[in-house]
Formats: structure tokens, C-alpha cells, sequence
């Protein structure tokens, strides 16, 4: 079976006729253009909210002690809680 005699599902595109219009070359280039631009200025408004709300830098070190007092606060958060139970 050759490709012209597979039965098809949806019946078969008509040819476009001659004296149909065609998008000229310079709207396929302006549209591309303007995609472009489009997606250049919403990478500019994201780098600029990434600035805006980016994470504070902190030094390895200041790392380690800022884990280091969060587990301290919570044992202590757990022992003052295990204290109030046991006080009358």
C-alpha cells in the first residue's frame, strides 16, 4: 500500500488555492522580532525580582552556628516544656 492509498481518519486538508493569501516574509520577521523582545523583557523582569527577593549571603561558618543555635532553642523549647508539665 502506497502512501496516497492509506485510508486516513479525518478526511484530506484542501489545497490551498492559488489566489489565497500568504503571510508576506517581513510580518513572519516581525513577529518573530517581536517574540524575541517579548521574552527578552521578561527576563529583565525576573532578574529584577530575583534581585529584590534574593536569599541573604551567610558565611559557611555563620551557617554552622545558626544551626547550631536552632538546635539549641529547640532542646531548650523542649526541656521548658517538659518543665511546666511537671510543675504543679
Amino acid at each position: 500500500m502506497s502512501a496516497v492509498d492509506t485510508p486516513r481518519d479525518s478526511p484530506p486538508r484542501p489545497e490551498r488555492s492559488p489566489g489565497s493569501p500568504t503571510r508576506p516574509a517581513w510580518r513572519a520577521k516581525l513577529g518573530t522580532f517581536t517574540r524575541r523582545a517579548w521574552i527578552m523583557e521578561l527576563g529583565v523582569y525576573q532578574s529584577i525580582y530575583r534581585f529584590v527577593f534574593r536569599r541573604p549571603r551567610v558565611p559557611a561558618g555563620a551557617r554552622d552556628r545558626i544551626e547550631a543555635m536552632r538546635l539549641w532553642t529547640d532542646d531548650l523549647d523542649g526541656f521548658l516544656s517538659a518543665v511546666r508539665t511537671h510543675i504543679p
